[in-house]
């Protein structure tokens, strides 16, 4: 039993003569660790936040609707639960009115009257204010068929 003692209270001066040797008491370790834990938490949940707000916002909106970017604003368009939905006709009345009558080009397309899904097929956002909202070529784009869906 002795020897378990000895060898005990050597070790103990051993740690005692190291941490003397760098300088440093048991309660200054104990504070260096805090510290320690308290950066990496610190940098765990900036890297975390950045994370999540791509998750939150994909990008930033189009130039024609800057007034709704922003991560409160995600419900102006999207709505949650289930499977999420577009509302763009919501705000798009006029498209959504041509569309309970068939008329107009985007009933051509066979979208379903109060259907906001299909939109972004041809109108996708969260790609940055410079990004055009409309994707087809103006040019080669048939205007007749345009007419005859008035």
């Amino acid at each position: 039993m002795q020897g378990q003692s000895r060898i005990r209270s050597e070790a103990r001066v051993v740690r005692a003569t190291t941490w003397e040797q760098r300088g440093l008491s048991g309660a200054s370790c104990a504070v260096q660790a805090r510290l320690g834990q308290f950066f990496c938490f610190v940098f765990c949940l900036l890297w975390f936040s950045t994370v999540a707000s791509a998750q939150i916002s994909p990008g930033p909106l189009s130039r024609a609707h800057q007034s709704l970017n922003g991560t409160t604003n995600c419900t102006t368009c999207h709505k949650f639960g289930g499977q999420a939905t577009l509302k763009c006709l919501d705000c798009h009345t006029e498209v959504a009115s041509r569309l309970t009558v068939r008329k107009g080009l985007h009933a051509t397309y066979g979208i379903a009257a109060g259907s906001s899904q299909e939109c972004a097929k041809c109108h996708s956002e969260h790609n940055g204010e410079e990004f055009p909202l409309v994707k087809w070529d103006i040019k080669a784009f048939d205007h007749k068929q345009a007419a005859r869906a008035q």
